[in-house]
């Protein structure tokens, strides 16, 4: 492709090429196009000089097309066409559509999001394939390159303006225990965190999470220095509940799933301070006027609403 022969053209005199094929007049093109006789004129001159071709003569019985003329009308419809096309929105099917979306989302929301989105999609949106990834850093970078469309994410305290963070839902921070275990039923202010054995989840771009300001730091060093196991894997980490005396901090959206709590206990009890986490969905300027990625967006927002209530 010779781009700089391309930039060199007025795409405009294109469509006064094709009105004058159809129409074979210079008055009757103008009135079409809305333009004077001099105007279409003085286009019908620069497309000569392009083409290097007269492209019309004139006879009694009109003007007339040149050899060229009847060859380019042969190929200018499908490229006007194709132009068109390039700037006249795309009516989105979802039912149509091929595509493969990639989200960045911790393990411990896509326990509970990933199966009903799935289903979702696949009912609405076959062609549709989700990747979702686990254990992502440098999220927001990943997204403006475009290696992402989305993450969800414990929200970060502050986002660039080129990102579009939107609240999914909130959740409190609890202990999750094995069942029986000597903390259930006790008053948390009765617990001394200093006898406690912390399980930790590792978590991407942990520094920027926005609870993190809110945490007690005296609170946190001693849960760091009692820590006996860290991990990014959510069933591992509650396993080790499920089988010692271990705590395991952890959101209470999580105690929604049956099947990864059985046989243990969520506590509403925070050692680190009295707050909440917000969960975010985020998405960069580059996919603001897609459609997909809004449908995508709003069948997100349907789930989790769903699960977590409104």
């Amino acid at each position: 492709m010779d781009l700089k022969t391309l930039a060199q053209i007025d795409l405009n005199l294109l469509v006064v090429l094709q009105v004058m094929l159809e129409e074979g007049s210079v008055s009757g093109a103008a009135k079409r196009l809305f333009l004077t006789q001099s105007a279409v004129s003085k286009a019908l001159g620069r497309l000569r000089d392009q083409f290097d071709d007269p492209l019309f003569t004139r006879t009694s019985n009109g003007m007339v097309p040149t050899p060229k003329a009847l060859q380019l009308k042969e190929r200018l419809p499908a490229v006007l066409t194709a132009m068109q096309g390039l700037i006249t929105p795309d009516i989105f099917h979802p039912e149509k559509t091929k595509a493969v979306i990639r989200v960045a989302m911790g393990e411990h929301a896509g326990i509970l999001l990933l199966p009903p989105l799935i289903e979702l999609l696949q009912r609405h949106a076959p062609g549709v394939k989700l990747q979702a990834l686990n254990r992502v850093e440098h999220q927001l970078d990943r997204l403006a390159t475009g290696e992402l469309d989305f993450a969800i994410h414990m929200q970060h305290q502050r986002y660039p303006a080129e990102f579009k963070p939107a609240q999914l839902f909130k959740t409190s921070q609890g202990l999750m225990v094995r069942e029986g275990h000597p903390l259930v039923g006790r008053r948390p202010e009765d617990v001394d965190m200093k006898q406690l054995k912390f399980v930790r989840l590792i978590l991407p771009d942990a520094n920027e999470l926005e609870f993190l300001a809110n945490i007690d730091v005296a609170k946190r060093h001693i849960a760091e220095a009692n820590t006996v196991f860290e991990t990014s894997h959510v069933a591992s980490a509650v396993e080790v509940v499920r089988r010692t005396n271990c705590v395991l901090p952890i959101p209470e959206v999580l105690s929604l799933d049956a099947m990864i709590t059985r046989g243990t206990t969520w506590l509403q009890f925070n050692p680190f301070g009295d707050f909440s986490i917000n969960y975010a969905l985020v998405s960069h300027l580059r996919t603001e006027s897609s459609p997909l990625h809004r449908w995508v967006a709003e069948q997100i927002q349907t789930v989790t609403a769903r699960i977590i209530g409104t």
